[in-house]
């Protein structure tokens, strides 16, 4: 040995590794995506009372879109509280003799949800109450734009899986489902569900 042992050089041990997978306290996330829905009416709006689906509301397939963007706490390696606002859109025009006729129908949901992965990740399971508004929009040519609008409450359920990549970033599949009440005389309830690409920092 090089050295007298009072004077050797001190062994350092090197540091534990980084876990590859971690949780920060907070998230932030978003998805985009697409699905399908209905909207019932009672009979007071001045449509037959029923339950319609996109198809017959619009009298055609409709586009569609979703997105939605969250943010909240990791309570525990398992469970997630979040605040999520999600948007869920159809759209269809169709000609007619005198011009396009455009359609519009939006929905969205104020909620605070709950995210719960049984295996700490890959896997979970999403629920989630809060608040909804719904509003339609028909533009026909040569007439006044005809709105209508209501507001309530709702209830949100999913399921999905997430896929990391590296340490705190996350892209899942997501299969979402939310049925909403109204108040008023316009609209008595609707539901959707959409299937979305999502992105999360953790």
């Amino acid at each position: 040995y090089p050295y007298p042992t009072q004077y050797a050089p001190p062994q350092y041990a090197p540091p534990p590794p980084a876990p590859r997978y971690t949780r920060s306290p907070w998230f932030i996330a978003f998805t985009v995506g697409g699905g399908d829905g209905n909207i019932r009416v009672p009979a007071s709006s001045g449509a037959p009372a029923g339950t319609y689906s996109l198809h017959d509301w619009f009298g055609t397939g409709p586009a569609t879109f979703s997105f939605d963007f969250q943010v909240g706490a990791t309570l525990t390696p398992r469970l997630l509280l979040g605040g999520e606002l999600t948007a869920f859109g159809a759209a269809a025009s169709r000609d007619t003799a005198f011009g396009t006729e455009k359609a519009n129908v939006g929905i969205s949901n104020l909620n605070a949800v709950l995210t719960f992965y049984p295996f700490q990740r890959g896997l979970f399971f999403r629920g989630g109450v809060g608040f909804s508004s719904i509003s339609t929009s028909l533009d026909s040519p040569g007439q006044p734009k005809l709105s209508q609008t209501a507001s309530g409450g709702d209830v949100a359920l999913g399921v999905g899986y997430a896929w990391w990549i590296g340490q705190r970033f996350n892209v899942s599949g997501n299969l979402d489902w939310s049925r909403q009440s109204y108040s008023g005389s316009d609209f008595e309830g609707s539901s959707f569900w959409r299937i979305s690409l999502g992105f999360g920092w953790y």
